[in-house]
């Protein structure tokens, strides 16, 4: 995962600990790309799921887990943090 604007250096997504629910943004590095590093010693020993993606726009329309509503009777689930790892 990177950063789609050259200037943006802010959290790039949300990941969420199952083991206690903490949550940790995960933030660009110099070069664009997020600090997977970071995420790996959060969710060390245990599952995480991203549970927000940030919008790296000036307008804030980050996307965030689903709510019950409508027809569904209960809230979207985050996808796992640790499925699809990628090395660079």
């Amino acid at each position: 995962v990177r950063a789609l604007y050259f200037k943006y250096s802010g959290s790039l997504y949300r990941v969420m600990r199952s083991s206690d629910n903490a949550t940790m943004d995960v933030k660009t590095m110099p070069n664009g790309f997020a600090n997977a590093s970071n995420q790996d010693v959060f969710c060390g020993g245990t599952s995480c799921v991203i549970d927000m993606i940030y919008d790296q726009s000036p307008r804030g329309n980050h996307l965030s887990i689903a709510p019950a509503g409508g027809y569904v009777p209960t809230p979207d689930k985050g996808v796992d943090a640790s499925r699809l790892p990628v090395s660079v």
